[in-house]
């Protein structure tokens, strides 16, 4: 599925997601696209997280038995930490493995499906 949003990109090229550091300013139409399966690779990511995200879904059955509701963090196709709290579980992993790709989600059996607004036009009204 893509997407056209049309919306007026700030020098700091963050709208709903920040931009490469080479799309102009001003007013841009954007592309975006979504891949249709779930499990397809995402754009702009790395082989490894693709790996680690591929793991996450193939031990999810298992996950669900034992860290249901937990947050886990994949490394090497298995899991190096747990936790309540994402950023806690980041922090841990890193200082198992240093700063390298992860992959880090709860462990839900439905992932929940977020709506992303599309962009606000902010105009500003002159005095």
């Amino acid at each position: 599925m893509t997407l056209e949003l049309e919306t007026d990109v700030p020098e700091s090229r963050q709208v709903t997601f920040t931009l490469p550091p080479d799309t102009p300013v001003g007013r841009a139409k954007v592309l975006v696209t979504m891949p249709s399966d779930p499990l397809a690779p995402l754009p702009g990511t790395s082989d490894k997280f693709q790996r680690e995200r591929l793991a996450f879904h193939r031990l999810l059955p298992e996950l669900l038995k034992t860290h249901a509701g937990k947050v886990v963090a994949i490394h090497d196709e298995q899991v190096i930490a747990v936790g309540d709290e994402r950023i806690p579980v980041v922090q841990e992993a890193y200082k198992l493995v240093g700063r390298v790709d992860l992959f880090v989600q709860q462990v839900l059996e439905k992932q929940p499906v977020y709506r992303l607004r599309g962009p606000r036009e902010l105009r500003r009204e002159e005095p």
